[in-house]
């Protein structure tokens, strides 16, 4: 209880400061850095303690602000605040890039999934600027300056979304001092979802108690062991109307205040067909083998192999829509590389990172022509089998492609 009354406690504090800009005139959007990259990465070991997260602190706020430095949960950062916004504007407010390319990748893949706006931080010597990292991230912005993209399109997501578990965090810091290993859950459970170029959403529980929301197919919990009723009530729900539910074998044991459930409140999860388990400890191995904290590219996310444990989520996923995109390698195999869609009334855009190399987009659906942004040269479209592809020799890449009807 008491990591959440502090989280509460600092939205009071900010909430009060927004009123006092706005009785003295200031008549812009108001928000704050109020969310932090440690909900997911645990910096210090601090991610309850800060209260820090998007669904609590930034609750009334105009608009809602991140810092975070793991790129390798980038777009699991944008999901959680894009979902928790609500239709508010969200800005990272603080990041930073430690070479050219990483700086693209941030500039480009905020925009891509949602953000409105990026402040990146130099430290040290103003003189030390890395002139060529800002000469890159202005090759992004010249990129991205198109009046369709910029004005017109949103953030793709293929149905499934993944469940932030406030209740395990608590109750996990609560019984060890520390919610690490519910956030190690967390990590190889978004890491999973990118490396099989899932483009999915995140709601934490707080918002699930208000019902699954509509769009989604499949809700994948990794670590999520406590769960209140309302959000449990929801998820039943969400089971009975078609939805698909992607859980650990001790899903929902306990309450939100650590107490066992019956089996018999737990009995609807049981031959159930839209209720599908998953190895948790076989993600677990998988989470053993990557170093969260490494600033080393390309991601850590990348090094996963595609493990049988990792096919079998990928296969349990496939409740939900199809991806429509997928990067693919020279064998045809999926490239570890970070998906992101944008789409308008007219037209579908493609985002292909920096490090990317003779990578192959293949697109559900038939497109006869692609321009790409960053050259403005136009690609060749290969179609066949109700799939479209487009070659890439070298990222940065930002295709943009008419609609078909």
């Amino acid at each position: 209880d008491w990591a959440e009354f502090w989280a509460w406690t600092v939205n009071d504090f900010l909430v009060e400061n927004m009123r006092a800009l706005k009785a003295g005139g200031v008549q812009a959007p108001v928000t704050t850095n109020a969310v932090v990259g440690h909900c997911i990465n645990n910096y210090l070991f601090n991610a309850a303690d800060t209260g820090l997260f998007a669904w609590t602190t930034s609750d009334g706020l105009d608009a809602l602000g991140i810092d975070f430095y793991v790129l390798d949960f980038l777009q699991a950062y944008m999901g959680i605040l894009r979902g928790a916004a609500n239709g508010r504007e969200f800005f990272i407010h603080e990041t930073n890039y430690l070479d050219p390319q990483a700086g693209q990748f941030v500039a480009m893949y905020c925009f891509a999934f949602g953000a409105s706006g990026t402040s990146f931080w130099l430290f040290g010597d103003v003189h030390d600027v890395p002139a060529r990292g800002s000469e890159k991230i202005f090759e992004v912005i010249r990129a991205m300056d198109d009046e369709d993209l910029q004005h017109a399109s949103s953030p793709v997501s293929d149905g499934v979304a993944l469940w932030y578990s406030l209740d395990t965090l608590y109750l996990n810091d609560a019984l060890s001092g520390s919610p690490e290993s519910y956030l190690q859950e967390v990590q190889v459970g978004v890491a999973a979802l990118t490396r099989l170029q899932r483009l999915y959403d995140v709601y934490a529980d707080r918002q699930l108690r208000e019902g699954v929301p509509a769009q989604v197919q499949v809700l994948f919990a990794p670590g999520v062991v406590a769960v209140d009723d309302r959000a449990l009530a929801s998820a039943k729900d969400f089971v009975q109307r078609g939805g698909t539910l992607l859980v650990p074998p001790d899903f929902a044991r306990y309450d939100r205040y650590g107490r066992t459930r019956s089996q018999a409140d737990l009995a609807w999860l049981k031959n159930n067909p839209h209720v599908q388990r998953f190895d948790a400890e076989a993600l677990r191995v998988l989470r053993k083998g990557m170093t969260v904290k490494s600033a080393a590219w390309p991601f850590n996310w990348a090094a996963l192999a595609l493990s049988p444990a990792l096919k079998d989520i990928g296969e349990k996923l496939a409740a939900a829509d199809a991806p429509r995109v997928r990067y693919l390698s020279a064998e045809g195999e999926l490239s570890p590389r970070q998906a992101a869609l944008r789409e308008s009334e007219e037209f579908l855009y493609v985002f292909v990172d920096p490090w990317s190399s003779d990578v192959t987009v293949e697109l559900d659906g038939s497109y006869s022509q692609a321009r790409e942004l960053f050259s403005g040269a136009r690609l060749p479209v290969t179609e066949g089998a109700g799939k479209s592809r487009i070659h890439i020799d070298q990222g940065p890449a930002l295709l943009k492609l008419p609609r078909t009807r």
